[in-house]
């Protein structure tokens, strides 16, 4: 199977950095995952009970996939992470909220990262990647614009990716700051609000 343009381009920057890629995904997608919060925290379901601290729990999640990436840690324990993401994927069958879909996007991109930290299957990253364009798709601020603004949006989302990827290129081989430091610091470079 030929590779797709965005894996081979992925590729290019090594594995530790391609995670920091996705995990810039993640983070800019937590912000519908704390909206979703919003909407479910009135659920006096216990179904709802992970979900309602999932802003939270991705949080520590990319702190744990980002120092374990830049240790080196086994597949075995980025896979034990996965019934914790899992928990967190809002089933938009049976939840439909405003933002129960863009949370799952969120959830799903993060699940895709921890994947890829386990198994190095480059297209996982791809799926992550699709995802920020799925939430342009879903996103309800986006329901009254017309077909050009909508690729409009899709093009600055194409742009903000390269952009990532050449800064994320650029860092140091062995960056030691603080993941969510590190994130907010590629944000702010992109434009980006901080997580």
């Amino acid at each position: 199977m030929e590779k797709s343009k965005f894996t081979n381009s992925i590729e290019l920057i090594g594995e530790k950095n391609a995670v920091i890629f996705g995990l810039t995904c993640v983070s800019r997608s937590v912000k519908y995952y704390s909206d979703f919060e919003k909407e479910i925290k009135d659920e006096p379901d216990s179904f709802f009970e992970k979900m309602k601290a999932g802003t939270s729990t991705i949080l520590k999640l990319i702190e744990i996939v980002g120092s374990n990436s830049a240790s080196s840690k086994s597949a075995a324990s980025f896979e034990e992470l996965i019934p914790e993401i899992d928990a967190l994927i809002p089933d938009s069958e049976n939840i439909s909220t405003e933002f129960s879909s863009l949370a799952q996007c969120c959830a799903i991109s993060m699940y895709y990262v921890v994947k890829f930290c386990a198994s190095h299957d480059w297209t996982l990253l791809e799926h992550c990647s699709n995802k920020m364009y799925e939430i342009i798709d879903l996103d309800p601020s986006n329901e009254d614009l017309t077909d050009s603004e909508i690729q409009s949006k899709i093009d600055h989302e194409s742009e903000t990716q390269k952009g990532l990827i050449k800064l994320i290129s650029e860092l140091e081989s062995e960056w030691t700051s603080n993941i969510i430091d590190l994130l907010n610091q590629l944000m702010a470079k992109i434009g980006s609000p901080a997580i």
